[in-house]
């Protein structure tokens, strides 16, 4: 793979270029590639950006995927066993940190040149990938492992702790974990399994509080919004542009009637 815009077939025996595709080097540079099982085509991801297919014999491309639509840069591409279906991760360039919908994971036919369907994802970085049969394995590093039905285009399980520090902990109602990440989300966790997760805040979650009675508790975010989240809550109540800094901590009182938050602001305040 060369960052000249081309790709070479070896003889790995005699150490000799056999063909380059293309001729004149028409691709971006060359970030990914695979080959399909019986060695007859070949796919490569670039960065026009552009996933292509292609015959190894006849150096002939089958078809090009090419959408800035899509995102900025190729960061994951693998062929089915099936030697047509290509998957494919687009990203964004530069996506902020808080940025949950940064890629778009795509299936794309390159026979018949047809997108079979994309949904928007948080996968960062360059996400490993795995087919088996008709399911599909994404994710490690940065990311949540996903397994994909990717005939039907359905997330069937998705697993993983947060994906960045961890920066509070609090024992809730009947013995449960609530942690709260870097990334903003908070997570609850039951007899050491992962219950139930949610996006809590933009941007990483700073404070942690819980009531005495542990059946409701607080959050703070770098986004200067507190949340309220009552066990009965499915949207909890937020309490915006509380403070003009990021929130440093927080703290109901015995009662739980009022609770207090702390910032860098240089200020705290109380809420009933």
């Amino acid at each position: 793979v060369k960052r000249s815009g081309i790709v070479r077939l070896w003889n790995i025996g005699k150490q000799q270029p056999l063909r380059t595709y293309p001729t004149q080097g028409d691709l971006g540079f060359v970030w990914h590639l695979a080959v399909s099982i019986d060695g007859k085509r070949f796919l490569c991801g670039d960065s026009r950006p552009s996933v292509s297919v292609w015959e190894t014999e006849t150096g002939k491309t089958i078809n090009t995927l090419q959408d800035e639509k899509l995102g900025d840069i190729v960061t994951a591409a693998v062929l089915a066993d099936d030697g047509k279906t290509v998957f494919s991760v687009w990203s964004k360039a530069n996506a902020a940190p808080d940025d949950f919908a940064c890629a778009r994971f795509v299936v794309w036919n390159g026979d018949a040149n047809k997108v079979q369907w994309s949904q928007v994802a948080s996968y960062r970085g360059r996400p490993p990938v795995l087919v088996q049969g008709d399911k599909l394995l994404i994710g490690g590093g940065p990311n949540l492992f996903d397994t994909w039905d990717w005939k039907r285009g359905k997330r069937l399980e998705s697993w993983g702790g947060h994906k960045g520090n961890v920066n509070a902990l609090a024992v809730v109602a009947k013995g449960e974990i609530v942690s709260a990440g870097q990334e903003g989300v908070l997570m609850t966790w039951r007899n050491g399994q992962l219950a139930e997760k949610s996006t809590a805040h933009a941007g990483p979650i700073t404070a942690l509080a819980v009531s005495k009675d542990r059946e409701e508790w607080l959050t703070a975010g770098a986004d200067l919004i507190i949340r309220h989240w009552p066990l009965d809550a499915r949207r909890p109540p937020a309490f915006k542009k509380s403070h003009t800094a990021p929130i440093t901590s927080l703290a109901f009182s015995a009662s739980g009637s009022w609770a207090c938050s702390a910032s860098a602001d240089r200020s705290v305040k109380i809420w009933r």
